[in-house]
Formats: C-alpha cells, sequence, structure tokens
C-alpha cells in the first residue's frame, strides 16, 4: 500500500475551498459530506491510497521529483479515477503493464493547450494518471 501525504497535494489544493468543490461537484466526483477542506484532503488521500502498484510507482517518481498532485476525482457514476499533477512528468516512464498516450482532446480542437499526457495500466483500467505538456 502506498503512502500519500498533505504535503504531496498541491499548496493551492484547499486555498480556495468554494472554488475547489465547485470544480469537484461539476466534474461529478464529489460524495456526501465532503463539506470542509479538511473532508476533502482526507477524501482525496483515501482515493490514493487505491491506486494500483504500477501508477503509485510513476506518482512516486514524480513526486520525489518536486511535482504536486492538483486534483484526483473518482467520478461517482463510472468509478474512474483521475489524478492530475501541477507540472508535466519530469520524463517518460516505461514499466510492464503501463501504457502511456499522448492526448488530443478533439473538443478543443488542435490547441495543444489541450493536449495532455496521460498513464494507464491494464491492472486497473479504470485509472488515470495525467499532466500538461507545459
Amino acid at each position: 500500500m502506498s503512502t500519500f501525504l498533505m504535503s504531496h497535494l498541491d499548496p493551492a489544493f484547499t486555498a480556495n475551498f468554494s472554488q475547489k468543490r465547485l470544480q469537484y461537484a461539476r466534474l461529478g466526483c464529489l460524495p456526501d459530506g465532503v463539506d470542509t477542506p479538511e473532508a476533502l484532503i482526507r477524501h482525496t488521500l483515501q482515493l490514493m491510497e487505491g491506486v494500483c502498484p504500477v501508477l503509485a510507482g510513476v506518482l512516486h517518481a514524480e513526486l520525489a521529483a518536486g511535482n504536486h498532485i492538483r486534483t484526483v476525482c473518482k467520478h461517482l457514476t463510472v468509478e474512474l479515477l483521475d489524478i492530475t499533477l501541477v507540472r508535466p512528468f519530469t520524463k517518460r516512464y516505461k514499466a510492464k503493464h503501463l501504457e502511456y498516450l499522448l492526448v488530443k482532446d478533439p473538443h478543443y480542437g488542435p490547441d495543444p493547450a489541450f493536449h495532455y499526457h496521460q498513464y494507464t495500466s491494464l491492472q486497473a483500467p479504470l485509472q488515470r494518471l495525467t499532466a500538461s505538456l507545459h
């Protein structure tokens, strides 16, 4: 089991709690009872404990390199867990059962601001670790 700490979260994670709460509500990943910054942090860290080992390895390497976690969202309707980092990945990772994808979101056209790196694993097909290109 991996250990994630509050210090791994973006320092601005709870700076504007009402905005973060609204963002999570819009994404459909805010369960009932998460109504304080402390509750959001607890909820987030609990979700992080369920990250599959291969993605946790990438995540720990990024955290050790100084990156932080921007958002952790487990969608209530599809059980999809999305973890987004503050900065781009520091390197390209390779491991057994680890898959890399450069995503170009078609909803925004060719604008590279909406392109991002994504890692997934066959061990946990409903988990994604993402970071922007810039």
